[in-house]
């Protein structure tokens, strides 16, 4: 059966497709194996390096895509696309740059219809629409929390229908 799952691995792989603007030696590399984020680097980004990243649905569920009271079975969800940057890697300005043209290389990826594969993903749109946030990234350490670097987070609306495979 489709659904969330192969719709995070779709996004992963069109992520992980992409040929960054500038930094190009940094490629998106994605942080999981099978839906098991290894090293989960949102939670220990010392595993991780710049542009590392892992796809994950947002808190809320899915919900119909119909108007008031019309079933459309299709559902709308949240995935998020979330990015490392650490400071020890890049200086200021690089790490500034890097974000700006990753989240409009994601955007635009992410909006190839062709790289959807809708009879067996389900994918209906994909629209970036929500604007992007960027966290403080931080590593527990023997003193306490320090400040490692960035965590990129793109918000991607999804419209889709189950399919069985």
């Amino acid at each position: 059966m489709g659904g969330m799952r192969i719709i995070v691995d779709t996004i992963a792989s069109i992520v992980s497709g992409i040929t960054p603007k500038s930094s190009a030696s940094i490629p998106f590399i994605l942080a999981e194996n099978d839906g098991a984020h290894t090293p989960d680097i949102i939670a220990n980004p010392a595993q991780g390096t710049s542009r590392m990243f892992v796809v994950r649905p947002s808190d809320q569920p899915a919900v119909d895509d119909g108007e008031a009271g019309t079933p459309a079975l299709r559902l709308r969800a949240i995935v998020n696309v979330m990015v490392i940057y650490k400071y020890s890697e890049l200086d200021q300005a690089q790490r500034m740059d890097m974000m700006q043209e990753d989240v409009a290389s994601i955007m635009r990826a992410l909006q190839d219809v062709n790289a959807w594969d809708r009879p067996t993903t389900g994918i209906l749109s994909i629209s970036p629409a929500e604007q992007p946030t960027r966290e403080v990234l931080d590593q527990e350490s023997a003193s306490g929390a320090v400040e490692v670097g960035f965590v990129l987070t793109i918000p991607n609306p999804v419209i889709y229908r189950e399919v069985s495979l």
